[in-house]
């Protein structure tokens, strides 16, 4: 089969020093040994790693950027809405990658294009908009300070239509926060590894695609003939209606049952309060709405509106399990409302829900051992299911002001003050741990091991074991 039929065969540069643009064609050996998505960027993030010696900074201009989506992203597929974010993390100075949901992806593919990569930083707070041939870098300093919605909003004006799709990143990723994240279609990250930061740096405020050409595909009719048989086996499963109706939210139950949920930075496994953030607690009191990525029937995003209470008239796409988790269990929320707010103000500001829980579970515990004194946070105490104060540290990060400023550079920035905090953070190499429990996952405690020479008594190596206080290479 000649699988490079179903490729552009382009991969656009963009250099935001000058606003130069190019198109080049991918050649067929380049396609078939790195295949795209994060195959793609792992590749020329490599090539530019080496081009610099290996020693670049995260945050500058010399560090590149790659989004590119699979070679399956815009066909009738399921699951084929993905779009990989690839660069050098902020948080761990060496390779990261993010998926993006959504319609993002698709809409690049529909734009004549299989990669961009972008180098460089622009002069002040600018757009780059892509228009299949035409590519233009447009200051927009507006923007600055602007939400991810309203931010969105505002270009879709600027531009006088709806029919495009806009990658971008909130107050967090302007101030380099090394966990913000870029959002699309209202409530879809790239949510990991401080993508949005290198944004923030480069001065890239957004991301703006429009394209309506046709998806190469090789053989169309066995693409139908495979997607068909997918997409039966997916109505045809007993769990389909219930991941319908809650999405990722039906793993708190099975976290919570298995032991594997964070709960109280991670020092409980199971969650007594879990019913008040159940997705039971979501489908009978505040979901109004199911969306979906491109070609998924699961259509597994919750939209989910406060209609009472303190924090009446949220509403937000999610939460899903991680968000859900980190937001709730982690920090001692029992109150679905308020978990929705903690996710509306992630994704407002631009930042990664599970790093932002976990640092936050980490400050309680930190104030909870006299680790982080109250002069630190401002003489305001802060507690389990202490929610303004939770809320307040969220907001703080992504403005930088007083301790947010140590949360915003992560894991790392938080043991440079406190050292004694290596001893509460769950961290991997300066990103803070997923939502899972690894003392029962035991899979996932092994990805999470410390893989260098440490000795074996020392807290990082004890997290193999057994021990709650591991999980960081630093």
């Amino acid at each position: 089969m000649n699988i490079k039929s179903g490729y552009h065969k382009v991969h656009l540069q963009v250099d935001l020093n000058t606003g130069d643009s190019e198109r080049s064609s991918l050649s067929d050996q380049f396609i078939e040994q790195y295949i795209g998505g994060r195959g793609f960027g792992a590749k020329l993030v490599w090539d530019n790693l080496r081009k610099h010696n290996f020693k670049l900074d995260p945050l500058g201009a010399e560090n590149l950027l790659v989004i590119a989506p699979g070679p399956l992203t815009g066909t009738y597929l399921p699951a084929s809405g993905k779009c990989s974010f690839v660069s050098i993390s902020p948080a761990t100075g060496v390779y990261g990658d993010s998926s993006m949901g959504g319609n993002f992806g698709v809409e690049l593919r529909q734009a004549g294009m299989d990669v961009m990569s972008i180098s460089g930083s622009a002069k002040e707070l600018s757009v780059l908009f892509i228009d299949e041939e035409e590519t233009s870098l447009i200051p927009m300093p507006k923007l600055a300070g602007r939400t991810c919605l309203e931010a969105e909003g505002m270009i879709k004006e600027h531009f006088g239509t709806h029919e495009l799709r806009v990658a971008v990143i909130g107050v967090a990723g302007e101030n380099r926060v090394n966990f913000a994240c870029v959002n699309a279609d209202w409530s879809r990250n790239a949510g990991r590894t401080g993508v949005g930061a290198i944004m923030g740096a480069k001065n890239l405020k957004a991301i703006v695609v429009r394209g309506s050409r046709d998806i190469p595909v090789h053989n169309l009719d066995g693409l139908i003939e495979e997607a068909e048989k997918a997409f039966s086996y997916m109505r045809n499963h007993s769990f389909f209606e219930m991941w319908q109706q809650e999405g990722l939210m039906n793993v708190m139950e099975y976290a919570n049952e298995t032991g594997i949920l964070p709960v109280h930075n991670f020092k409980d496994a199971t969650y007594p309060k879990l019913k008040g953030i159940n997705g039971e607690t979501m489908l009978s009191g505040y979901k109004i709405g199911d969306s979906a990525c491109f070609g998924c029937p699961m259509c597994c995003g919750n939209i989910c509106l406060v209609k009472g209470g303190k924090y009446m008239g949220t509403v937000t796409e999610g939460p899903e399990y991680e968000s859900c988790a980190m937001l709730g269990s982690n920090v001692g929320i029992d109150n679905f409302a308020a978990v929705l707010r903690g996710n509306q103000l992630c994704d407002e500001l631009g930042m990664d829900t599970i790093s932002t829980g976990s640092l936050i579970g980490a400050v309680i515990e930190g104030y909870e051992k006299n680790i982080i004194s109250l002069d630190y946070l401002d003489g305001r105490p802060i507690s389990w299911g202490d929610e303004d104060s939770i809320f307040e540290l969220i907001r703080k990060i992504a403005y930088r002001e007083g301790i947010g400023d140590i949360l915003a550079g992560g894991s790392r920035s938080v043991i440079e003050t406190w050292p004694e905090m290596e001893k509460v953070i769950l961290q991997v190499k300066g990103l803070e741990q997923s939502a899972y429990e690894s003392r029962s996952g035991i899979s996932m405690a092994l990805g999470l091991c410390n893989q260098r020479h440490r000795r074996p008594s020392h807290a990082r190596m004890d997290h193999c074991k057994g021990d709650r206080t591991g999980a960081g290479l630093v």
